[in-house]
């Protein structure tokens, strides 16, 4: 059984990057599920929160996100950590303020229906500390205030006290991340700098992580091992012992391979045997170990629903 008491397990949610995958289809989701209407409500059947990668590559608008709210809202645990525009993240030009205005405004339905876990700010590797930086991602923040932020950085020069001072005073979490390591990428941290604590596996695909012409499977195509799923054990709990929610979410997405490690990790600091779909563990032999002996069986999609 997991050391950490009952009351901090529960601040702890643990779930994959995105549900929206055409390969999920017969190892994670029923084969005869192919409508992206079945896939969030499948993956709140099994998860405490899920990333949404979608906002990445375009704003959201209202209707999707009263959607989003509408669906979870029977599952009182169940809380959304949403990727923001790349356009405020990835481009060189300053974040127009109407555009923020209207992403801060969209998500309010989420927040004020305490569905919000978190607002996740990405920056691309080739995003390096300098001062000038530093002033867009506080401006960023500071446009964004009154949202739950935290920030994710890859390139270690980021990696500095000074820097964590400064998500502190802003309220903004610092995103532990798990990435190939190559040249000055950032390495595994347990920073804590704000009531969420997050952490996002990437896997550790070495050959195709800067390889340009590799697509977005290739990337992320990756399955941890229970040894390194173990290894980030006690980060996380040092950090869950602190911070009032935090979030574990895996991005190695190929053929749900995010979902397996999702499972063995929930296992792992739990110490609870997981209900799981017969197809996944059919797919992924290595799930045998944690499965309850009462199957799920994929009994319908939307079960907590009923």
């Amino acid at each position: 059984m997991s050391a950490l008491p009952s009351e901090i397990l529960q601040r702890i949610a643990v779930g994959p990057a995105g549900w929206s995958y055409p390969d999920w289809h017969g190892t994670f989701y029923p084969a005869d599920s192919a409508t992206n209407r079945c896939m969030l409500p499948y993956v709140i059947r099994y998860f405490d929160t899920v990333e949404i990668n979608s906002t990445f590559y375009r704003m959201p608008n209202l209707k999707t996100v009263e959607n989003w709210l509408q669906i979870s809202k029977k599952k009182e645990s169940f809380s959304f950590c949403v990727k923001i525009w790349q356009g405020f993240t990835h481009s060189s030009r300053v974040a127009e303020p109407a555009m923020l205005e209207s992403f801060s405004r969209v998500m309010q339905p989420l927040h004020e229906n305490n569905k919000l876990g978190a607002v996740l700010i990405q920056y691309p590797w080739r995003t390096k500390y300098c001062e000038k930086n530093l002033a867009d991602l506080t401006n960023l923040c500071s446009a964004l205030a009154g949202l739950p932020l935290v920030i994710e950085f890859r390139h270690n020069s980021w990696n500095t006290v000074s820097l964590m001072d400064t998500l502190r005073q802003l309220g903004v979490g610092f995103v532990n991340i798990d990435q190939p390591l190559i040249g000055n990428s950032l390495p595994p941290t347990d920073y804590h700098t704000s009531s969420v604590a997050y952490f996002r596996f990437h896997g550790r695909n070495r050959e195709n992580w800067f390889n340009e012409s590799a697509g977005r499977d290739d990337r992320y195509n990756y399955l941890y091992s229970p040894a390194e799923l173990d290894a980030w054990i006690p980060a996380i709990s040092q950090c869950a012992e602190k911070a009032k929610k935090t979030f574990v979410i895996f991005n190695n997405h190929f053929r749900g391979q995010a979902v397996v490690n999702s499972f063995q990790m929930k296992e792992k600091l739990t110490g609870l045997k997981q209900n799981l779909p017969d197809s996944l563990v059919s797919s992924f032999p290595v799930l045998r170990s944690i499965t309850a002996d009462t199957a799920d069986g994929q009994t319908g999609l939307f079960p907590f629903l009923v």
